[in-house]
C-alpha cells in the first residue's frame, strides 16, 4: 500500500524546509524527499548567507527562530573600484536593518530542528528517481523501490535536479558560468558592522562581516579562475586579498581551506506541469554572492504561503493555482536575472562597480537617492 500525503518536496534544503512549512502551517501533511539525512552534509550550505529584513520577517513567521541564531547586521556597505570608493550607511535608511549575516549550516541546522518537531511533516531519506501521474489521478513519487502518492509536488533540490529536466518549461542559461571562491578570514581593523564590496581586474571580491575582526571573503568572477579539480591555494588568495583590502581591512588571513563554487546563471518557469511547481535554484540561480537568489527564493515561498492561505492548492485545479503564483513571482525571476547578467557584461567591460562607486560620492552629500538605493541592493538581495 502506498503511503499518501498532500504535498511532497523534493529537496530539504533552506527553500524546501521554508515550503514544507509554509503547507504545514495550513493543515497540510508534508513528506520531504532528500539524500542526506542532515543538513550538515550539504556543502552547499557551508557559505555565509545574507537574509534581508523581509527574509527574516517570514522565517519567524512561520516558526523558524532566526534571532537566537548568532547573526551579524551589516550597517554600513562600503565599495570600491578603480580609484574610486563610496559608503552607504544602512542604518541611516527608513529600513535600518536591511539585512542580517548568517553561518548558512547554523540557519539550516536550526530549521531542521523546527521541522522535526512539527507533526504535519514527514522526511524520508532517499534519492527521487521519478514523478508520474497528473493533477487529477495525483503523482506517483519513485525513491530507491519505494513509492508514495502526492496530490501535489515541489521540485526543489537545486539547479542541476534530473527533475526538473524530466517536466518542460522555458530554461534560459548564461552560457558564462560563475566562479566562486569563499574564504573564511580574519583582519586586523575589521569592524564587524562593515561589509566591504570592491572590483579588481576581472574579479569582484565581498567581504561580508561576522564578529568584530572576522568574517568571509567571496571573490568572484564570470570565468573559471582554477583550473577543473584544482585546490585553491591559499598562499596566493591571502596574497590577493591582501592587495585588495589590506589598506581598509588590515592585514587579513585565511582561517580555513578555501571553498570553490561554480555556478551558471539560469531562470527557469516555475511551474513544471500543472501540479508541480519548481522553487529555489530549480527556477532560478544566480551566482553565490550575498545570497541574492536565496532572497528571491524566499519570497516565492511568501507569495506561495499567501496564495495556499487564500486557495489551497489541492482543492483547486493546479493551473489556476500556479498561474497565480508566476503572475506574482515571474516578473522578480525575470528582473534578477536581467540585471545579473548586466552584471556579467559590465564587469566582463571591466565597469561593473565603478557606476555604482562614482555615484556614491554624491550620495555622501545626500544626492541621488534613486542611486542609493541601487548601492543598498549590492548583496541585498532585490525588493
Amino acid at each position: 500500500m502506498q503511503a499518501r500525503c498532500d504535498i511532497a518536496i523534493i529537496g530539504s534544503g533552506i527553500v524546501g524546509m521554508v515550503a514544507a512549512r509554509c503547507f504545514a502551517a495550513c493543515g497540510l501533511s508534508v513528506r520531504l524527499f532528500d539524500k542526506a539525512a542532515k543538513p550538515a552534509h550539504k556543502a552547499s550550505l557551508a557559505l555565509p548567507l545574507s537574509l534581508r529584513s523581509r527574509s527574516v520577517a517570514l522565517l519567524q513567521r512561520l516558526d523558524f527562530d532566526v534571532e537566537s541564531i548568532p547573526h551579524q547586521v551589516i550597517q554600513r556597505l562600503n565599495l570600491s573600484s578603480l580609484g574610486r570608493f563610496g559608503i552607504a550607511d544602512l542604518q541611516a535608511s527608513p529600513e535600518p536593518n536591511l539585512a542580517i549575516v548568517v553561518e548558512g549550516l547554523e540557519l539550516a541546522n536550526k530549521m531542521a530542528d523546527r521541522i522535526a518537531a512539527d507533526p504535519h511533516i514527514a522526511l524520508t531519506i532517499a534519492s527521487v528517481e521519478s514523478i508520474t501521474g497528473d493533477e487529477q489521478q495525483g503523482f506517483i513519487v519513485q525513491a530507491e523501490g519505494q513509492q508514495w502518492h502526492a496530490a501535489r509536488c515541489v521540485i526543489a533540490d537545486g539547479a542541476n535536479s534530473h527533475l526538473s529536466k524530466q517536466f518542460p518549461g522555458k530554461l534560459e542559461v548564461l552560457p558564462k558560468p560563475m566562479q566562486s571562491t569563499i574564504m573564511s578570514v580574519c583582519a586586523d581593523d575589521w569592524d564587524a558592522a562593515q561589509a566591504w564590496i570592491r572590483q579588481d581586474g576581472d574579479c569582484v571580491y565581498g567581504a561580508i562581516p561576522w564578529h568584530k575582526g572576522q568574517g568571509w571573503v567571496i571573490a568572484t568572477a564570470p570565468h573559471r579562475m582554477l583550473k577543473k579539480d584544482e585546490s585553491p591555494d591559499r598562499d596566493l588568495w591571502e596574497a590577493r586579498m591582501n592587495h585588495v583590502f589590506a589598506s581598509r581591512l588590515g592585514i587579513l588571513s585565511i582561517q580555513a581551506q578555501p571553498l570553490q563554487r561554480l555556478s551558471m546563471l539560469q531562470r527557469n518557469t516555475l511551474h513544471a506541469l500543472d501540479g508541480v511547481i519548481r522553487l529555489g535554484n530549480a527556477a532560478l540561480q544566480v551566482p553565490p554572492i550575498g545570497a541574492q537568489g536565496l532572497n528571491i527564493a524566499l519570497q516565492d515561498c511568501e507569495d506561495l504561503l499567501a496564495l495556499q492561505q487564500a486557495y489551497p492548492w489541492q482543492r483547486h485545479t493546479a493551473a489556476i493555482w500556479q498561474a497565480q503564483l508566476s503572475a506574482s513571482c515571474q516578473r522578480r525571476h525575470d528582473y534578477a536575472y536581467a540585471q545579473m547578467a548586466l552584471a556579467l557584461q559590465q564587469l566582463l567591460d571591466k565597469g561593473v562597480l565603478a557606476q555604482w562607486v562614482n555615484h556614491a560620492a554624491w550620495l555622501l552629500l545626500g544626492c541621488n537617492h534613486g542611486m542609493q538605493q541601487k548601492v543598498q541592493h549590492v548583496g541585498q538581495g532585490y525588493y
